[in-house]
């Protein structure tokens, strides 16, 4: 198994959104020797993170077919410990054909969707109003203005592979390196490029409250006309919450993990605006708030989530004594 960890010193310029700063993301994209998850196998894994301060690229390759248990966990170290694995189609393809392959090598691990963040079904959703005549990674590149280097599909690294496997030319190996390569970072240009362009791309990842270091994973959310209702899983629990109030309830105890917070809905030209209920919440009059202190409280606009804040509203609460 060959492991080519590269320092891309172009990518530890780039200026990443605020959905990513501070998260411990992963970026990846596997080759396989064909879609059959059983008799098939991956061969190349590449990823991208970030690591003290710039961006890591890393290919693990298998020199052959026996490496594949040994890749797949190398791969299991990088997956610990992310909180976003952002990939094209992965809940699709790379996710079910990792997990069956991890499955199939009696490694004990399943990689969750709940951290997936996957762009391809923003494009998907989105192919007429950008006037795309399909949702390949590749349309979408040249879409946005993003170029590559390498001159071969999926297919011909297939075949390239299986050359490689008897004559370990190195000139095979480097073509499918480079196709790898730049579908990883080509990835990362389109992600950033995609999330500075339209802030709605945010609900097609993982949604994640923050207290207190803790990261829950919200797995549902929804409203009626006075509550919001979140349903979240958390991998670990650093410090236990069960606060059962009138007008705020969390419950990080309970096998069914959930918050509840008051809110107020507003609608201004078909769009809706949740903020939550100060009044309710925090014993501040709402209705006395000048309008630049009321966006403190803005949560949500036409079911578009403001994580970050949601929070720090919640974690606000929990340390009032």
């Amino acid at each position: 198994m060959k492991i080519i960890l590269i320092q891309e010193t172009a990518l530890s310029n780039i200026v990443l959104p605020s959905y990513l700063t501070n998260k411990n993301w992963l970026l990846f994209d596997i080759e396989t020797t064909g879609f059959d998850r059983k008799n098939t196998k991956v061969i190349l894994i590449g990823l991208i993170y970030p690591f003290n301060g710039e961006i890591r690229v890393k290919q693990i390759f298998a020199e052959s077919f026996k490496d594949e248990k040994l890749l797949l966990s190398e791969f299991l170290k990088d997956l610990r410990g992310k909180d976003i694995y952002i990939s094209f189609n992965g809940n699709n393809f790379d996710i079910p054909y990792l997990n069956a392959r991890y499955l199939h090598n009696d490694i004990n691990y399943e990689i969750s969707k709940i951290k997936s963040f996957d762009i391809y079904p923003y494009y998907k959703d989105n192919k007429t109003l950008f006037k795309l005549p399909n949702s390949k990674l590749k349309t979408i590149e040249k879409f946005l203005g993003i170029d590559r280097e390498d001159t071969i599909d999926g297919k011909e690294s297939i075949y390239l592979y299986y050359k490689y496997l008897k004559n370990k030319d190195i000139d095979d190996l480097n073509k499918i390196l480079l196709h790898n390569k730049d579908d990883i970072i080509n990835l990362l240009h389109l992600t950033i490029k995609t999330m500075n362009m339209d802030q709605r791309t945010q609900s097609y990842g993982p949604k994640i409250i923050q207290l207190n270091s803790e990261k829950m994973y919200i797995s549902n959310i929804d409203h009626n006309d006075e509550l919001l209702h979140i349903s979240f899983h958390s991998e670990f629990l650093i410090v236990p919450y069960h606060v059962l109030e009138p007008n705020f309830k969390i419950d990080t105890l309970s096998k069914n993990k959930f918050i509840q917070l008051p809110i107020l809905l507003f609608y201004n030209d078909l769009n809706e605006y949740i903020f939550v209920d100060t009044n309710k919440l925090f014993n501040i009059d709402f209705d006395r708030l000048t309008s630049e202190e009321k966006q403190d409280y803005l949560i949500a606009s036409n079911d578009n989530y403001r994580f970050d804040k949601l929070s720090n509203i919640i974690q606000n609460k929990i340390d009032i004594p």
